[in-house]
């Protein structure tokens, strides 16, 4: 289900709809989290977002937490995250080569923030959306209801 890396270069896939789309986010780690490492199978590119989060972490905190990384630290953990998505049969030196291309991507350490959407924040929006939904389903029930009753 892995991809290969193709002649050990960097796209950048950064458009209107994707950078729009997440500014508030980051948008300084946007040419590291966009970067395709490679096309995968089916045809689809695979950006380090992609690999960020299938490892199950957050792609904007992660972006943040390497840039601020000693540069050997840093390329150990790019360089961790690529066989997630890429064929094991990697050679060693290409694997570097592409984590260092990566690194290239993030902006310097320095006190980029990223804000952080706390967990008690989406529970609150998912309770509001639940009553919501259960109070129309009430609403829903109740005129149905009233009409079946007015029909008898």
């Amino acid at each position: 289900m892995g991809c290969k890396i193709f002649d050990n270069k960097i796209s950048v896939l950064i458009g209107s709809a994707v950078s729009g789309g997440f500014a508030s986010l980051g948008a300084d780690f946007e040419p590291f989290l966009f970067a395709i490492v490679c096309d995968q199978a089916n045809g689809t590119p695979l950006t380090m977002a992609s690999l960020i989060a299938r490892a199950g972490l957050d792609p904007w905190q992660e972006a943040a937490r390497i840039s601020n990384l000693r540069r050997d630290q840093a390329l150990s953990v790019v360089t961790g995250l690529i066989p997630l998505g890429v064929q094991s049969d990697i050679a060693p030196g290409t694997l570097k080569d592409v984590g260092a291309r990566l690194l290239g991507l993030l902006p310097r350490a320095r006190s980029v923030q990223v804000p952080v959407v706390k967990s008690a924040a989406r529970y609150e929006v998912f309770l509001f959306g639940f009553g919501v939904v259960l109070f129309a389903s009430v609403v829903l029930g109740q005129i149905v209801w009233t009409n079946m009753q007015a029909k008898h």
